[in-house]
C-alpha cells in the first residue's frame, strides 16, 4: 500500500478559526477539511477527530471544498486494518522509506481496502462510489462499482460503509450523513478517507442510551480549538515567509526545508506555488508566493512547487478534479492532468532528472488557455518547478487548476 499523498508534497500565521455550527439535538456534525479563512490551504484532516454519540443518532460530516477529493471510510474492515496500521503511521509518514517490514504490514493491512485513485490516475469505482457491504471487500477491478442499494443505518457490523467521493457542490462543499442504527453496539468506530489514505481519520464513540455526551456547540467549540492549533505552526511560518523582500530560500529555510547546492543555484529568484512546514503535522498552504509578481517582458518566471499543483494562465471557469456523471461514474477531469498550449509536466519524474525537474514551458504572449499540466510525485530530496516568461505587456492572472482558492497575478512590463 502506498500512502496517498496530497492532492494534488512538500520541495525541498497564527489565523482566526471560524467553524461553521451545524446539527440538531439528534445530529452532531464532523468538518471535513476545512477552509481557513487567514490563509488558503487543504487541510487534510477532520474536525474534531472523534465525535460521542448515542444508538439512532445521525453523524453528519460537512465537507469544506478546497480542492482536495474526500471520503467517509466505515466498517470492520476498517477497524481491523487501522489498528494495525495506526502503530505503523511514525514509520510511514517519514522522510525516509519505511523499513521493509513495517511496509509489508501496511499492505497486508489494507489489502481490503480500496483508494479513491490507484497509483496510474485510474479512479476506482468501489471507492469512488457510495458502497454498502454486509460482508466482503469492494471490487478490485477499477472500473467495477459495488452493487446498488439504498444506504443503510450503519449497524456497526458492515464489513465497509463508505460515501465514495462526497461530491463537490459548490464552495460550500457538501455532506454525507452516517445514520446510527437503534440497535448499535456502544463502542469505538473508526473511519478513514479513502483518497487520503489512514493519515486522516477519526472515530464515532457510540455511548450508551442515557449517559452523557458533548452537545453540537461542545463538538463545534472542540472544531475550533483543534483546526485553530493545527493552523498554527504553518501560519506563523508563511506569516515570517511572506513579510520583508520575497525569497524563495529564505522561504525554504523557515519552514525547514532542506536544499542543496544546486537547488539553490536554479530557484534563487523564483516563486513558489504551495507552501507548508517541513515537520508536515499540519496543512498545506495553497496558495502562490508572493501572490503578486512584478516581472518585464521576456524574464523567465520559475515556480517551485509544495504540494501537486498548477501553473495556469487565462483558465476556463473552475471545474474540479472529479466529475461525476448522471450514471454515477466518476472520473478525472483532463484539463487538471495534461499540459495546455505548450511544453509542460511529464506524467511522471523522469529518471534523468535528478534533484530538481524543472519544465522549460517557453514562452507565452498573454491569451488562450495554457497550463503546467499537474506536477508528478517525486522522492523527498526532489524538486518540481515549471518556467515560462511572457511577451507581452500586461497584468495576467494565474490560478492552480486543483485548488480553487489558489490564485495569483503577474505584472509585466517593458
Amino acid at each position: 500500500m502506498r500512502m496517498r499523498a496530497l492532492l494534488l508534497t512538500p520541495i525541498l500565521f497564527i489565523a482566526v478559526v471560524a467553524v461553521a455550527c451545524g446539527g440538531g439535538g439528534n445530529t452532531r456534525q464532523v468538518l471535513v477539511d476545512y477552509n481557513n479563512p487567514g490563509f488558503a490551504g487543504a487541510f487534510i484532516h477532520y474536525f474534531p477527530t472523534s465525535v460521542s454519540v448515542h444508538p439512532g443518532m445521525t453523524v453528519r460530516f460537512k465537507a469544506a471544498w478546497n480542492g482536495e477529493p474526500h471520503s467517509v471510510t466505515l466498517g470492520t474492515s476498517v477497524n481491523k486494518a487501522l489498528a494495525i496500521i495506526n502503530p505503523l503511521l511514525p514509520q510511514l509518514d517519514g522522510n525516509s522509506p519505511p523499513p521493509p517490514d513495517v511496509q509489508a504490514k501496511a499492505d497486508a493491512a489494507f489489502k481490503d481496502q480500496r483508494s479513491m485513485v490507484d497509483n496510474n490516475n485510474n479512479v476506482v469505482q468501489s471507492a469512488a462510489q457510495p458502497c454498502f457491504l454486509d460482508s466482503g471487500a469492494p471490487p478490485e477491478n477499477p472500473k467495477t462499482r459495488c452493487k446498488q442499494r439504498p444506504q443503510p443505518a450503519f449497524t456497526g457490523t458492515q464489513s465497509y460503509y463508505s460515501s465514495g467521493f462526497i461530491k463537490y457542490i459548490g464552495n460550500s462543499g457538501s455532506s454525507f450523513d452516517v445514520k446510527l442504527a437503534d440497535n448499535i453496539k456502544p463502542g469505538t468506530y473508526h473511519w478513514y478517507c479513502d483518497y487520503h489514505g489512514p493519515e486522516m481519520q477519526g472515530t464515532i464513540v457510540v455511548k450508551p442510551k442515557g449517559a452523557s455526551i458533548p452537545s453540537q456547540s461542545s463538538v463545534d467549540h472542540k472544531a475550533l480549538t483543534d483546526s485553530t492549533a493545527y493552523a498554527a505552526p504553518t501560519a506563523k511560518a508563511l506569516n515570517q515567509a511572506t513579510t520583508g523582500p520575497w525569497s524563495l530560500l529564505r522561504a525554504a529555510q523557515i519552514a525547514g526545508f532542506p536544499a542543496d547546492d544546486h537547488q539553490k543555484q536554479a530557484l534563487k529568484d523564483g516563486f513558489l506555488a504551495g507552501y507548508g512546514t517541513a515537520q508536515g503535522n499540519g496543512p498545506l498552504v495553497t496558495e502562490f508566493l508572493p501572490s503578486t509578481i512584478h516581472a518585464k517582458v521576456g524574464q523567465k518566471l520559475t515556480w517551485a512547487f509544495v504540494g501537486t499543483h498548477t501553473v495556469s494562465f487565462d483558465v476556463p471557469r473552475y471545474f474540479p478534479i472529479l466529475t461525476v456523471a448522471k450514471n454515477g461514474t466518476v472520473e478525472i477531469d483532463q484539463r487538471d492532468l495534461v499540459p495546455k498550449g505548450g511544453a509542460g509536466f511529464a506524467s511522471s519524474y523522469p529518471d534523468s532528472a535528478g534533484d530538481l525537474y524543472n519544465v522549460d514551458g517557453g514562452t507565452w504572449d498573454g491569451s488562450g488557455f495554457r497550463s503546467s499540466g499537474l506536477n508528478p510525485g517525486r522522492n523527498n530530496d526532489q524538486v518540481t518547478a515549471f518556467t515560462i516568461a511572457i511577451s507581452k505587456p500586461g497584468t495576467y492572472q494565474y490560478a492552480c487548476l486543483i485548488h480553487p482558492r489558489m490564485v495569483g497575478t503577474v505584472i509585466v512590463t517593458r
